[in-house]
């Protein structure tokens, strides 16, 4: 029980398997199971450990790629740990912790999959939910797809 939430076992599971990764990694579990949300919580907890990490979350379009972003934001202003670390500058496409001492790269950088982005620079590189009708409608972009998650090394669906 947290804040008269109940956390369910699982989603700690979650949290210490994320805390973890190495390599390549793929996170499934059904619909409803707020694997987003412990997106959002797990990225303002590495942005509270390292305020210069840089983290590239990638939805199946922008708009999806941006709640992640505005989840981020929302835990980093709410949590009582994360006092020093709001968002100092930037918008909901890339911005800016406090503490950060990169001014090129932004702490976290929100888009779609299929937008023209790099991620070389970034710790963590994060694909969450990408397959729709949008990015698997055409056989070029079935392709430009599959050969996006090959160089992603976190992914995220529901199975």
């Amino acid at each position: 029980m947290c804040n008269g939430w109940h956390v369910p076992d699982f989603h700690l599971d979650v949290c210490e398997w994320l805390d973890n990764l190495k390599g390549l990694n793929l996170l499934m579990l059904p619909r409803g199971h707020s694997k987003s949300t412990i997106l959002d919580v797990y990225n303002a907890y590495l942005l509270y450990k390292d305020a210069d990490d840089i983290i590239l979350h990638q939805g199946a379009t922008d708009a999806d790629a941006y709640k992640c972003s505005n989840g981020t934001k929302q835990v980093l202003e709410k949590h009582p740990l994360c006092w020093n670390r709001q968002k100092v500058k930037g918008e909901t496409q890339k911005w800016w912790v406090q503490g950060s001492t990169d001014v090129k790269h932004g702490s976290l950088h929100a888009r779609g999959i299929l937008s023209n982005i790099t991620g070389a620079r970034a710790k963590l590189i994060q694909s969450d939910d990408v397959e729709n009708q949008v990015t698997t409608s055409t056989p070029d972009t079935r392709e430009k797809l599959r050969y996006r998650l090959i160089l992603t090394p976190f992914a995220i669906r529901a199975c």
